[in-house]
């Protein structure tokens, strides 16, 4: 009769061990997986309002603005006894370029000295006879004819041999010597070029869209092939009023001051005018914007995900865009890896790897 009771027993323990089994069993399977979210990263910029303007870039060749040809005077043909300057000597007006063989002249110019002399000397003695009845009114004018006709004589043969140093018309640079030593010198052929380069000039030409936007007085910002990275500045001296039928386009003149010869004539430069400006409108970095289809679009950051927007444009320069509607100051505008998201993709905004590899720079100079 006591075994029954034992019975029971087991079997109530065995059951027990059996559902520890089983609970046991369910808590020690494996943790569900988690799927981890992938965010694409951005890098962004604030949008604002700023400051735009476009430029137009035009080219040409400076030139000085006078130039003048050194000619001797004498009205034959001499010869060069020697040259007094070199290429690229600053001269002032007046400043001897040239001495001509003046032997003849200089013969000349001796002889119409005693001639003067003479003609005086006979002059004062028929005065002395005028005065004391010896000879005629008539007689003492001849005389007095003789001595104004030796004076003008030597006058103009002073002058010819002036001429035998032949002299700069202009201040300014030598830019060209076409004789030496021994060379013949005529009216028709220059001895030399002087340029006056403290003003240059830039010929140049615009198309007809924008000669509108050029006047004259406009501010010209050039820059030289020898130094794209200085500015001079430059003014539009005229614009024509009509088109050169030839090019197709108005004919423009740039003025530069050049005082400080910092540039050469002969350079090519290239002037860039401001075609227009606008402030305090929206403005982005242009690498922003996306064209498909002809349609300009960008992404912002919505809830941290990626939102596209459509947009409309104004000023476009290589570097900042003008936007006239489809954004507003404030919205956090991608810049960098706008290529790389769709529509609704999460973002994780990142700092600009320009400034990431000055950070590196500056740990590296720390250390």
């Amino acid at each position: 009769m006591l075994q029954k009771p034992v019975e029971k027993q087991k079997i109530v323990l065995f059951l027990m061990i059996g559902l520890l089994i089983i609970v046991s069993g369910t808590g020690c399977s494996a943790p569900e997986t988690v799927e981890e979210v992938v965010r694409v990263p951005v890098e962004v910029h604030q949008v604002s309002t700023d400051n735009i303007s476009r430029t137009i870039t035009l080219s040409g060749v400076t030139e000085p603005e006078v130039t003048a040809a050194v000619m001797p005077e004498i009205m034959k043909g001499e010869m060069v006894q020697s040259v007094a300057v070199r290429v690229g000597d600053a001269v002032s007006r007046g400043t001897v370029v040239a001495y001509l063989d003046s032997k003849t002249a200089t013969l000349q110019y001796e002889m119409a000295q005693r001639s003067l002399e003479d003609a005086e000397l006979a002059l004062e003695r028929n005065q002395a006879l005028l005065e004391a009845g010896a000879i005629s009114q008539s007689q003492f004018e001849q005389a007095e004819a003789g001595y104004l006709q030796a004076r003008d004589n030597l006058k103009m043969r002073g002058i010819e041999i002036s001429g035998y140093q032949v002299t700069s018309p202009i201040s300014g640079v030598v830019s060209s010597v076409n004789v030496s030593a021994g060379n013949m010198a005529s009216p028709q052929s220059p001895i030399a070029v002087i340029s006056n380069i403290n003003t240059l000039l830039v010929k140049t030409s615009v198309n007809e869209t924008e000669a509108a936007n050029i006047r004259s007085g406009q501010q010209v910002q050039i820059f030289s092939s020898d130094d794209q990275d200085y500015a001079i500045i430059g003014t539009v001296r005229s614009i024509a009023p009509t088109m050169d039928l030839q090019s197709r386009a108005f004919p423009v003149e740039i003025e530069i001051n050049n005082r400080d010869k910092r540039i050469q004539p002969g350079t090519f430069v290239k002037a860039e005018i401001e075609a227009e400006r606008k402030q305090n409108v929206i403005v982005i970095p242009s690498e922003a914007v996306i064209i498909r289809g002809g349609q300009a679009r960008v992404f912002i950051i919505s809830d941290d995900k990626a939102e596209s927007v459509n947009i409309e444009t104004g000023i476009i320069t290589s570097r900042l865009t003008e936007v006239t509607s489809g954004l507003n100051e404030g919205d956090q505008l991608i810049t960098r890896g706008n290529d790389s998201v769709i529509i609704g993709d999460l973002v994780r905004i990142v700092e600009p790897i320009e400034r990431q590899v000055e950070r590196v720079r500056e740990e590296a100079a720390g250390q």
